[in-house]
């Protein structure tokens, strides 16, 4: 089970120490939510870092387009103000030069300031004389202020303002400030229109007063609200060193003043709508800036990407914070669900552990309402029933094999006990040289041999294979052994022995078996021989001379089908040095690993090698090794039997 002290420390232990796993096998339970982490975790990385880089391209590319647009606003606003100022201008001059009379003139000013919203205040100043008309106006809310500028500052035809338009006859624009409206300071633009008579003689001079911080308001609202990252200026020039905000409580520090007087340097080589990305003291600035009213305001809004940066990875921080809660949030949700989930299969599990170790009749039965748990309860309790009946099928079969195996062993020992031991000699006989070789394929075999004299110089051999394997085989070779005694003192001719045992066996053979079977009787003094044949395969007559051959098959089928089939006898002249190896199919149906029998031609290949002093036994055993290296590790497929002997 998964307790509290397990949940704490599995992260900590699993991936930092690997201590759970050295310490215990980590459960399914563990498996299932480090997956889970991990996988949620990837996708949330992958998912978040794609959303943080294509924010940050599509913001600062937003940003960008947003303070263009703005400074275009204010291109088209400040034409369209001069354009205002010329039209009033001019239609004051038509008006004063047919209104003499102080109050009319009055109204006229008042009204051009009225109906305009871009201008604070509005004047008339004539040339210095004793009765010169020096009116001012302002907006104080919804009302107008006047002010004297004779009286305020009787030497203006020295001013700038003043001077400027009555030597050139041409408008003059400056930056001031004024402190008396609202009891604040403000920046204004001073625009002053010279006013020329019907004889083209300089009279006075119009004055139009503009707040900058109007403009800062219409540049602010062109700006979309999330307008953090963008830095605003309205910059003034009196002088190329000195720099002021326009509309912002925000000093510039002297890094700043440095880079924005470089701008400034670029804003006047284009005399124009400037848009710039630079980078300057290895800050990177996009942005877009203007000059207006005559190079003498500057308006310039930037961005500082690596400002944006910043601030995309404070989101990026937060929402990844956010993220990991979430995540830790969803690991402990999981971590309960799939701890009742999992509870049921823990008590399965350990009901499945008593199973294994035997204990059948222990009950499985779990409560749960999970369906995939109740399916694996319900398989498991047929497992269980099914695995109990087995095992007692199991025991049973055992029991059958035990009683077979003993039974296999039993034939196996009467097999052995009735074919003649495997020897070299008969009765220490000088003229023969014999061996014998018998392997079954299992317990008992179906193959057989058998030799034995029949007087002081004839002796009897002969070789079969009954068909099939296991007892009811060997019971067969047991059978056909007992024949060949029972004719051993009955003085018939081969066939006729043969034809016997033929008849006698097919009443017997209920199996429907048969037998492939040859005998021989040698005179050991002449070494004359005669044989007969059913259905097995020739012997291999060795020659003293290296000769190798097959004996003559003969006419006659297996034993154990027909009972009237006639067999033949065949003869052969033993000589000096000549030896006979009879075999059953065993040998030359051996199979390899590739399926491929061991064939007759490589027992000729065998004998063709031996020598004329090697004995009947070392026959056998090449041939033995001859197959032993063609089966290679395949298993035995049939009984193997080989009778040889050499005559002296």
């Amino acid at each position: 089970m998964l307790y509290y002290k397990d949940f704490h420390f599995l992260l900590w232990r699993t991936i930092r120490r690997g201590g759970y796993m050295k310490k215990k096998h980590i459960g399914l339970l563990h498996q299932c939510l480090i997956i889970l982490l991990v996988v949620i975790g990837t996708l949330f990385s992958i998912i978040h870092l794609n959303n943080y880089f294509a924010t940050k391209k599509n913001f600062i590319q937003t940003k960008r387009m947003e303070v263009k647009f703005a400074i275009e606003i204010i291109d088209a606003r400040v034409k369209k103000i001069k354009d205002e100022l010329d039209s009033m201008a001019f239609d004051l001059s038509d008006a004063f030069k047919v209104l003499n009379p102080s109050d009319k003139k009055k109204t006229e000013l008042i009204k051009s300031l009225w109906m305009s919203t871009d201008i604070c205040g509005i004047g008339f100043v004539e040339s210095p004389c004793k009765n010169a008309y020096t009116q001012y106006f302002y907006r104080n809310g919804m009302d107008f202020n006047y002010i004297d500028i004779k009286k305020k500052n009787p030497d203006y035809s020295t001013l700038s303002w003043f001077a400027y338009p009555a030597r050139t006859k041409l408008p003059y624009i400056e930056i001031s400030t004024v402190k008396k409206i609202k009891n604040r300071q403000d920046y204004t633009v001073t625009c002053s229109y010279p006013y020329i008579d019907v004889n083209d003689d300089f009279k006075g001079v119009f004055i139009f007063d503009l707040f900058l911080k109007r403009l800062v308001d219409d540049l602010e609202k062109s700006l979309s609200a999330n307008y953090i990252d963008v830095s605003l200026f309205f910059l003034t020039t009196e002088n190329p060193k000195k720099i002021k905000f326009i509309g912002s409580t925000k000093t510039i520090t002297p890094v700043e003043q440095n880079r924005f007087l470089h701008l400034i340097q670029l804003i006047d080589k284009n005399k124009g709508i400037f848009h710039f990305d630079i980078v300057i003291n290895k800050v990177e600035i996009v942005g877009s800036a203007i000059s207006i009213f005559d190079d003498k305001v500057f308006v310039m809004a930037t961005l500082d990407k690596m400002l944006i940066t910043q601030g995309l990875r404070r989101i990026l921080y937060r929402d990844f914070s956010f993220g990991i809660i979430t995540l830790f949030s969803l690991f402990i949700c999981f971590y309960f669900i799939l701890k009742y989930a999992l509870k049921s299969i823990e008590t399965i599990s350990q009901n499945v552990m008593q199973i294994s170790n035997g204990n059948f009749d222990v009950d499985i039965s779990v409560k749960s309402n999970v369906i995939e748990v109740i399916r694996l309860n319900d398989a498991i309790q047929k497992m269980q029933i099914q695995l109990k009946s087995y095992i007692e099928k199991i025991k049973e079969t055992t029991k059958l094999e035990t009683e077979l195996e003993t039974e296999l062993k039993i034939a196996a020992n009467i097999q052995k006990n009735i074919i003649p031991k495997p020897v070299s000699t008969i009765n220490g006989h000088p003229y023969i040289d014999l061996f014998q070789m018998l392997k079954p394929a299992k317990e008992a075999s179906g193959d057989f041999y058998d030799y034995f004299m029949l007087d002081d110089n004839n002796l009897f051999l002969s070789i079969g294979d009954v068909t099939g394997k296991g007892i009811p085989a060997s019971l067969f070779t047991v059978m056909m052994i007992s024949m060949e005694k029972m004719c051993k003192n009955i003085h018939f001719s081969m066939p006729e022995t043969m034809g016997l045992i033929n008849r006698e066996i097919i009443p017997m053979n209920d199996t429907n078996m048969f037998v492939s079977y040859f005998c021989m009787v040698i005179n050991l003094v002449t070494g004359k021989a005669k044989y007969a044949n059913a259905g097995h395969e020739s012997p291999f007559i060795i020659k003293n001379n290296g000769e190798v051959f097959q004996l003559k098959q003969g006419t006659g089928t297996f034993l154990g089908i027909f009972d009237n089939t006639k067999y033949s006898e065949e003869h052969y002249q033993f000589q000096e040095g000549d030896s006979i190896l009879m075999f059953t199919d065993g040998v030359t149906e051996a199979l390899n690993s590739n399926g491929e029998l061991f064939g007759k031609k490589r027992i000729l290949d065998v004998l063709s090698n031996v020598k004329p002093k090697d004995s009947a036994t070392n026959i056998i055993y090449c041939i033995d090794d001859a197959i032993g290296k063609y089966v290679g590790k395949a298993s035995q497929s049939d009984d193997i039997c080989m009778f040889c002997l050499k005559y002296k």
